[in-house]
């Protein structure tokens, strides 16, 4: 008797038939034919679907594959370019580039890349970029696999920068040449009017010193007024001078204890400081930078918060935060504040408002603007009509430009 082998036996207890066994194949193959071909339809959907365009080209340019995204940026259905050259559709004066890249791309085994104009079926181009990569499968005849991609709006948008940035190239040219003339207009008021300013002054001094008894009260106080104008005309020409170098980037730097820059500059303000005492914060830090601007622009911000308080005497306090590649500044007064309407054009050239004490040019503010643009910073004031008081709040660059110049401390431009 022979032996049973129950691992052969199927669930009722025999052996499977060959026939059986031979089905059980079919179904397996059949299974795998069926997986294969709903993968193959999903390759073949991603392929001509694909959000490029995607060609297959030989040595001479001819079409050995193309998905339905490229035939349709092309206009033209499929069958109608299968084995044919895309030459026709390659715009007039880019065809050397077209072959050119396909020479370079066949011979390489690195992805290349070119930008050239293609033509669809009803004459209109668009531009198009190509990358491409050999075949090296082995396959004949030899070719290449090519992605496309239309590139029409980067292309309006790069023409669209170009011309912005030749218009703002114009327009700086234009702006060097309103600074150059103004530097020279500058030059001219401070040799053609600085003179005569001077010798009126001291024409009615002569006057007053020689004549003034035999003078009316009344005459010497014309006198006085005569010179007292003749110096705010110099006022005003040195604040002119001033503003045409604000952006002058040939100053020297150097390492600046700004808080004693700001005693300073407040010592120096004399008897139109007096009843008026400034707070420097501890924040308030050293820097390097160019001095005559910064101290420029401390003179300027707190010479206004003195000449335009309401009050004989004052308080000024000045702090300072680190903010990124930049120092801000604030400097801020209890004086009577600036109205709402007022703020908006506070900074505008030759603006004054009748407001606290004295007369002013109009361009202090001004001139501290353009020092603090010109190096890259920004300016605002704060103030809030129903309290006292108003901030200045301006950044200053914690280092200087790359390519400022340097000059040792205690040097100046």
């Amino acid at each position: 008797m022979s032996k049973r082998h129950p691992e052969n036996e199927s669930e009722h207890g025999r052996s499977p038939s060959q026939w059986e066994l031979i089905e059980a194949q079919n179904r397996e193959l059949r299974e795998v034919q069926r997986v294969l071909e709903e993968t193959r339809e999903r390759y073949a959907d991603l392929y001509d679907y694909a959000p490029v365009g995607y060609i297959t080209l030989d040595r001479l340019g001819q079409v050995l594959e193309i998905n339905l995204t490229a035939a349709a940026m092309l206009g033209v259905e499929r069958e109608h370019l299968l084995g044919q050259p895309l030459s026709p559709h390659i715009a007039l004066g880019d065809s050397t580039a077209f072959f050119s890249h396909l020479r370079k791309t066949l011979d390489s085994d690195q992805i290349t890349a070119t930008e050239l104009r293609l033509r669809k079926k009803d004459r209109t181009e668009f531009d198009a970029l190509l990358e491409s990569v050999s075949d090296r499968s082995g396959r004949s005849p030899e070719s290449c696999r090519t992605m496309l991609l239309d590139i029409s709006d980067r292309k309006r948008t790069e023409n669209a920068l170009a011309h912005s940035r030749a218009v703002l190239e114009d327009r700086a040219r234009q702006l060097a040449h309103v600074n150059n003339e103004l530097r020279s207009f500058s030059h001219m008021l401070s040799h053609d009017l600085k003179a005569p300013l001077r010798a009126m002054s001291n024409l009615a001094t002569v006057v007053e010193e020689d004549y003034g008894q035999s003078l009316a009260p009344e005459a010497r106080q014309y006198l006085h007024m005569l010179r007292d104008r003749a110096r705010q005309a110099d006022e005003l020409i040195n604040r002119v001078l001033a503003f045409s170098r604000a952006d002058n980037p040939d100053a020297g730097t150097e390492r600046i204890d700004v808080a004693a820059l700001i005693k300073e500059v407040f010592a120096e303000m004399g008897d139109a400081a007096y009843g008026f005492r400034i707070e420097i914060g501890e924040s308030v830090p050293t820097l390097e930078a160019e001095r005559l601007p910064l101290r420029q622009t401390l003179v300027n911000l707190i010479g206004n918060t003195i000449q335009h308080h309401d009050r004989d005497s004052g308080r000024i306090r000045i702090d300072a935060r680190e903010q990124g590649d930049f120092f801000e500044f604030t400097v801020t007064d209890d004086g009577p504040g600036i109205h709402q309407a007022q703020q908006e054009g506070i900074f505008d050239m030759f603006r004054s408002f009748d407001q606290g004490n004295g007369t002013s040019s109009g361009m202090g503010l001004g001139l501290v603007r353009k020092l603090v643009a010109s190096r890259g910073g920004s300016i605002r004031v704060e103030s809030d009509p129903e309290q006292r008081g108003t901030t200045f709040r301006f950044t200053w660059p914690r280092q200087p430009p790359p390519d400022a110049d340097s000059t040792p401390a205690g040097g100046c431009c």
